[in-house]
């Protein structure tokens, strides 16, 4: 059996309405389809997922793996990284959608690139589920010409990468340690040490539709008291253990003024404080 070359993970967790659509999308890409390995695992959804996932088993060929109690996410993707064999990773949320040409354009990018480059992201479309309008998420973020190659400074100071879009160099991501099983969430954090150390590739196409609902897990970041805001404070901790440079503690003290106003608005208020005491002394190295 070849090695694959590309293993896509997915995790589900009670997402009965979108995973078909999901799968789908990623047995639609203009790609060779042995060369794609497909793994998901259902982390102990309560709603009818992992039957769903069973009986699409019959028509679309990938690994299972359903848990009888949740692990939570990052956890449960270093489960599926442990299992897979492929060069790139894409950590596919069981809810967005690859455009036919995702694949072939980002692994062609990144197959062109040097070894120094860790990951390959692109622009994506921005569904609201409610509302059910779209937008692109290049239009939403503060720099319209999105930074590439080295960007550990910019990535600080303001979150511009559209998470689902980022395709891994195996070998880069195994090298970091995978995710931070520690962590309520993963994005932030994984970005943020591949950057310390690697550059990033970007493409202006929008490849992906990311749906945004109150159900999902960007959603329940911005809720109120949301605990995964905690998961931010730890990784702006270790961005202040990685960083050498002044505009690197400055850019971390921005970051810092940033999440101060949000958390106020969320009632978090002790995280408040303890961002108020990160600010302060990043100031002073600034």
């Amino acid at each position: 059996m070849n090695t694959p070359k590309v293993s896509i993970i997915c995790i589900s967790y009670n997402q009965a309405n979108t995973i078909q659509q999901t799968l789908l999308s990623v047995a639609n890409q203009n790609f060779k389809k042995e060369e794609i390995e497909l793994i998901i695992v259902d982390d102990a959804s309560r709603d009818k997922t992992s039957t769903i996932l069973k009986q699409l088993q019959l028509t679309i060929p990938y690994q299972l793996v359903i848990h009888q109690e949740n692990k939570g996410y990052c956890k449960t993707f270093n489960e599926g990284l442990h299992l897979s064999h492929g060069r790139f990773i894409l950590d596919l949320a069981a809810d967005d959608l690859l455009h036919p040409e995702f694949l072939q354009i980002a692994v062609n990018r990144l197959e062109e690139s040097n070894d120094k480059v860790a990951a390959h992201y692109c622009d994506a479309f921005l569904l609201d589920t409610n509302v059910n309008k779209k937008i692109l998420h290049s239009e939403q973020t503060k720099y319209k010409k999105r930074p590439e190659g080295t960007i550990y400074k910019e990535l600080i100071q303001h979150y511009f990468i559209c998470s689902p879009t980022v395709l891994f160099k195996r070998k880069h991501l195994i090298e970091v340690g995978g995710y931070d099983e520690k962590l309520m969430y993963e994005d932030f954090d994984i970005q943020i040490r591949l950057a310390r150390k690697f550059d990033f590739l970007y493409t202006p196409k929008p490849l992906l539709t990311k749906q945004i609902s109150k159900s999902n897990m960007s959603a329940r970041q911005v809720s109120w008291r949301s605990p995964y805001q905690y998961s931010t404070y730890v990784v702006c901790k270790k961005i202040q253990k990685m960083n050498l440079t002044k505009d690197e503690h400055k850019a971390l003290f921005w970051r810092c003024f940033y999440e101060i106003k949000k958390n106020i608005q969320l009632g978090n208020f002790k995280l408040t404080l303890q961002y108020t005491l990160l600010a302060f002394q990043s100031y002073l190295k600034s």
